[in-house]
């Protein structure tokens, strides 16, 4: 079997890479939400405990996830399971009104964890 990236596949990582670069802020780590946030039931909440795994958002983003298992489970190389795992970031970031996305509470204030550590979470739950 070919496991070299096709011109296809490069090309559709450059545009998931300019797509997450738009959101630059997220790009370095986490960015503070306003003091007024309040996660949505689209917005995944990454802490431990029943309170974030019986959030709709992280009920939905677990839907999402056995959505793509057996895709990422096929992909051939590297190059695919990063557009996968993109394609998840961005699917569940654009279903957040308030900016949020995946976000952690730390110490009474909320945080958008960064595209970096997304990825992290997304890959581990794959």
């Amino acid at each position: 079997q070919n496991h070299q990236p096709t011109a296809n596949m490069i090309q559709i990582l450059q545009q998931q890479t300019e797509c997450l670069a738009q959101a630059s802020h997220r790009e370095e780590g986490k960015t503070v939400l306003p003091d007024s946030f309040t996660p949505s039931d689209n917005d995944v909440i990454c802490s431990r405990g029943k309170v974030s795994q019986h959030h709709p958002g992280n009920l939905a983003f677990s839907a999402i996830i056995n959505n793509h298992v057996a895709e990422y489970a096929a992909a051939q190389g590297k190059i695919e399971k990063s557009i996968i795992v993109s394609n998840i970031i961005e699917t569940v970031r654009g279903k957040s009104p308030n900016g949020g996305g995946f976000v952690k509470l730390i110490a009474g204030q909320w945080y958008e964890i960064g595209t970096s550590t997304a990825r992290e979470r997304v890959s581990q739950a794959l």
